[in-house]
């Protein structure tokens, strides 16, 4: 069992599965986390920020640590949860979600008309029309009404995240016997395609276990 020092319980995820998460520092150096390269089509920190806060709410946005670059998590003063650019998955993990039920949203961006960078972000719950971005864009840019960034919120989905990507690590997390099982319980409970699943939430949950235990 690894215990850590509470941080707290406020607004920490997992609040969904009962409390059974205590709020602490995150255990990096314990999970072997490999670090990657932000794609450069992907979303940045702050533009996930702004997208989280238009989602669920500004004043007060607190982020925590993931264990992948490219994946934030964010508590805001409504809701909260997990903000990721659809470029940062491999394409099995892209499936697997899919599987499991969930799909990204579209985005408004300004972009790099040769690279593909993000270099501004919009919504369509922001109220931002696409011409109101067309028109402050430069020559050198495009618009893109259909940037893929997948928004997982704090109560269940988050337990989906973290069963797909076995490096990204709930933050709160005190025993690693329990966390995988924990997770799985969480997926066959609220994921939308649950009922026809939980075979392969019960190999998630497997193979998890056998990552972090290395």
């Amino acid at each position: 069992m690894i215990n850590r020092q509470s941080a707290g319980t406020k607004g920490a995820r997992g609040e969904g599965v009962g409390g059974q998460f205590k709020a602490t520092t995150h255990p990096r150096g314990q999970t072997e986390v490999p670090r990657r390269k932000l794609p450069i089509q992907a979303i940045n920190s702050s533009q996930a920020r702004l997208l989280a806060e238009a989602k669920w709410g500004t004043g007060g946005t607190k982020s925590e640590p993931t264990g992948r670059v490219g994946v934030y998590y964010f508590s805001c003063s409504g809701h909260g949860g997990y903000v990721f650019d659809d470029a940062v998955l491999t394409q099995e993990e892209r499936t697997l979600l899919l599987e499991l039920g969930f799909t990204a949203e579209n985005v408004l961006t300004v972009e790099d008309a040769n690279t593909g960078h993000p270099d501004r972000v919009s919504s369509f719950f922001q109220k931002l029309t696409r011409q109101s971005i067309n028109i402050t864009r430069a020559s050198s840019q495009k618009t893109n009404p259909n940037h893929l960034v997948w928004f997982m919120e704090e109560d269940c989905d988050f337990a989906s995240v973290e069963l797909v990507m076995k490096d990204v690590v709930h933050p709160n997390w005190t025993n690693i016997d329990n966390y995988c099982i924990q997770l799985a319980d969480v997926c066959k409970r609220w994921s939308p395609n649950r009922e026809t699943q939980i075979k392969l939430i019960d190999q998630l949950a497997s193979d998890k276990q056998e990552y972090l235990s290395r």
